[in-house]
């Protein structure tokens, strides 16, 4: 049976219902759901977003950072 992504919305209730047609010869086979929540990044607080920057800021421990020299900026237009 191959591996594949469906998805769906927890109703008001709490409740997932899946309705998935595999067809007629996958009938009497066993199955593995694998249920992982997708955050909606639309919804997150706030207060939530600062926690993940108070959390991971400053958190590098690896080597020191740098940024090379950008070389010489082009001349470009002046817009009017």
């Amino acid at each position: 049976m191959a591996h594949f992504e469906i998805h769906s919305r927890v109703n008001s209730d709490g409740s997932l219902n899946l309705n998935v047609p595999l067809g007629i010869s996958q009938a009497n086979r066993e199955v593995l759901v694998t249920v992982d929540s997708l955050s909606d990044p639309a919804k997150v607080s706030v207060t939530e977003w600062h926690k993940v920057i108070e959390d991971t800021a400053g958190k590098w421990e690896g080597e020191r950072l740098s940024r090379p020299d950008q070389g010489a900026f082009e001349q470009r237009n002046v817009w009017a």
